[in-house]
C-alpha cells in the first residue's frame, strides 16, 4: 500500500511542478521523502516525465509545431494543453536544459555533489519549474 501510495504522490508531485505549484511539489517530495521513497525512484518517475517533454522541445527546435511534438514524443491527448502551457511558461532556453538538469540531479545522487539526496532533489524541481536558476 505504502509503495503505490508514495509513486501515485510522485506522479502528483511532477504534474504540480509542470502547473507551476513549486511549494506543493517541494511538499510532496518531503511527503516521499520521509514515508521511505528512494531518491532514485523519485528521479526516475522525474526523468520519465520530463524527457518526454524534452524530446518534444528538440523537436520544435527542429520545426515541428509545439502541439504535434508534444503527442509525437508521447504526451498523453489530456496532458498536451498543460505541457504546452509549461513550456512556454518556463521558455525556450530552460526547456532545451531539461536534459542537462536531469543529469545534473543524476550525478548529483551518484555523490558528484557534497549536497544531500533531498537537496539534489530540491534543486532539480526548482530549476524545472522554471522560476529561478540553482547553480551549485
Amino acid at each position: 500500500v505504502v509503495g503505490s501510495w508514495t509513486t501515485q504522490n510522485t506522479f502528483v508531485m511532477i504534474d504540480s511542478l509542470i502547473a507551476g505549484r513549486l511549494d506543493h511539489s517541494l511538499t510532496l517530495l518531503d511527503t516521499i521523502l520521509r514515508a521511505g521513497m528512494s531518491p532514485y525512484q523519485i528521479l526516475g518517475a522525474i526523468r520519465y516525465s520530463f524527457s518526454r517533454l524534452a524530446v518534444a522541445t528538440e523537436s520544435v527546435r527542429q520545426g515541428t509545431r509545439l502541439s504535434v511534438a508534444l503527442a509525437d514524443a508521447g504526451i498523453f491527448r489530456n496532458r498536451v494543453g498543460e505541457s504546452e502551457r509549461y513550456l512556454r511558461r518556463v521558455g525556450r532556453h530552460k526547456a532545451e536544459n531539461i536534459y542537462n538538469d536531469l543529469l545534473k540531479a543524476d550525478s548529483d545522487l551518484k555523490g558528484g555533489s557534497r549536497v544531500s539526496e533531498r537537496v539534489a532533489l530540491e534543486q532539480l524541481l526548482v530549476r524545472l519549474s522554471g522560476r529561478v536558476s540553482v547553480r551549485v
